[in-house]
């Protein structure tokens, strides 16, 4: 009983101290760090915005505002959320309609990953060999450049970016 006792104290102990820790997951015999976005909240933001999720004020979501498409929520860290929610996997999290998807496509994404989608649309633009050469009114529309940058990081071509943003001007 005693030893028994000694052990739970110890696996007690061993729990809370990795509640102070930052998020691990074990793999492969070793412990790595949870992935996090590279890029900031802000550039975070404006790559949720991009992609055609709105604004939504919830006095229950971080910093008092969410971001959501066809009903489905924009993650900004999902270990945070997971903690927030008490959940404790991803399942639980797109049962709840939160993008697990977006989220690990986009956590490779740097701001400056970002930021150089959109300064190679604007070279198109000003180039005198591309299909957005000359669409100088698309430089005055900072969410279609973003949209279309993420379009670019995606793999889509220039062709595509042009009808994106052709159809995205008869609005």
């Amino acid at each position: 009983v005693v030893r028994n006792l000694r052990l739970l104290r110890r696996l007690t102990r061993h729990s809370f101290l990795a509640l102070l820790q930052p998020p691990q997951t074990k793999a492969l015999g070793f412990i790595k760090q949870v992935p996090y976005m590279k890029m900031d909240y802000f550039k975070n933001i404006e790559l949720a915005l991009s992609l055609g999720f709105e604004e939504v004020i919830d006095e229950n979501a971080y910093r008092g505002k969410c971001y959501i498409k066809n009903n489905i929520i924009w993650i900004h860290n999902i270990e945070a959320l997971k903690e927030k929610l008490s959940v404790c996997n991803d399942r639980e999290l797109r049962s709840l309609n939160y993008d697990v998807d977006s989220y690990y496509k986009y956590i490779e994404f740097s701001n400056d990953m970002v930021d150089h989608q959109i300064e190679k649309i604007k070279a198109s633009i000003m180039s005198s060999d591309s299909v957005l050469s000359g669409r100088h009114e698309l430089l005055a529309e900072p969410s279609l450049l973003q949209t279309m940058g993420s379009l670019a990081e995606e793999g889509f071509d220039e062709e595509i970016l042009a009808d994106y943003a052709h159809q995205m001007s008869k609005r």
